[in-house]
């Protein structure tokens, strides 16, 4: 098993949590979509950098399944209410 270019770089690991940590925001606080956009966007960013850096597809592709299924349930339990 190749090591794990995410876990060996500080800035992906301050980076990908920064990028959750504000969709998990944006689920409690309920704010525009703005700071969704913004997490997204920090979400690519980090990923096409992990990739140029080394990482493998399985690698960005476990954190992708992360970070889209809080964002699916976000707007799953968004729609729920209306």
């Amino acid at each position: 098993m190749s090591e794990s270019v995410i876990f060996n770089s500080p800035l992906l690991i301050v980076g990908f949590a920064a990028a959750l940590a504000l969709c998990l925001f944006a689920i409690v606080k309920k704010t525009g979509f703005a700071v969704t956009l913004l997490s997204a966007v920090m979400f690519v960013a980090l990923s096409t950098y992990a990739l140029l850096l080394g990482a493998s597809l399985e690698e960005v592709g476990l954190a992708a399944i992360v970070f889209f299924s809080v964002n699916a349930f976000a707007a799953w339990r968004g729609r729920g209410n209306k």
